[in-house]
């Protein structure tokens, strides 16, 4: 039977061994990492979604992280596409089988489906706020590629000796995972994660524990 993300998903100890790991790094990978890892496991972006993040898509005031449903993408070879971005061209064309990879390509960026255009709040987390803040007033965007984001969170865990594999989405996982427990609604659920199916959303919830154990202390004090 496949084994699914949300079992890959990271308690809060683990998470804080992961953060402190990246905290180690020499900066500005330190910096670098400790957004990535709180950016996908406590916002639940998606790492292309990471990746392609710039300043322009915080509002501090508002205290939000808006992603588009476009932005350019000059993180490949020569200032061109980069891999993520060309094998996301070549599944809007296979879902949408209308489309031209050719025409696609000259776009820019887009996020994995019309739902993932969304606006995802940070003030809820001092920490987070803190770490979307600071990355921003350092960067105008994030400098690396997908696959840099990727060896940030391997390298992190590396040094926080997590006996266990770590990568981006099972840290989206544990962003998804933390939220429903602590009682985010569905449709707020779904919303935050950009899911295209409410009943993704519905999963998390039912497998978090968190209705449940709210219902019983309700009923039990």
């Amino acid at each position: 039977m496949p084994r699914h993300v949300h079992e890959d998903a990271l308690d809060d100890a683990e998470f804080e061994q992961l953060l402190d790991g990246a905290k180690q790094l020499r900066p500005p990978w330190n910096l670098e990492a400790m957004f990535v890892v709180l950016a996908t496991g406590r916002l639940g972006l998606r790492i292309g979604e990471v990746a392609h993040a710039r300043r322009s898509w915080v509002n501090v005031k508002k205290g939000l992280l808006s992603i588009p449903s476009v932005e350019p993408c000059s993180k490949g070879r020569d200032g061109g596409l980069c891999g993520y971005c060309r094998r996301q061209t070549r599944r809007i064309v296979d879902r949408e089988d209308d489309g031209d990879v050719g025409e696609l390509r000259e776009d820019y960026w887009q996020p994995k489906t019309a739902s993932a255009e969304r606006a995802v709040p940070f003030e809820f987390s001092e920490r987070v706020e803190h770490i979307v803040v600071a990355f921003f007033d350092f960067y105008d965007a994030v400098p690396f590629s997908v696959h840099t984001a990727r060896r940030r969170v391997k390298l992190a865990a590396y040094v926080s000796a997590l006996s266990r594999r770590i990568y981006p989405h099972c840290l989206r996982a544990t962003a998804a995972s933390k939220h429903a427990y602590r009682g985010l609604n569905v449709p707020a659920l779904q919303a935050m994660m950009g899911w295209a199916k409410i009943e993704t959303a519905e999963k998390y919830i039912r497998l978090s524990g968190g209705r449940t154990k709210q219902a019983l202390t309700e009923i039990y004090g």
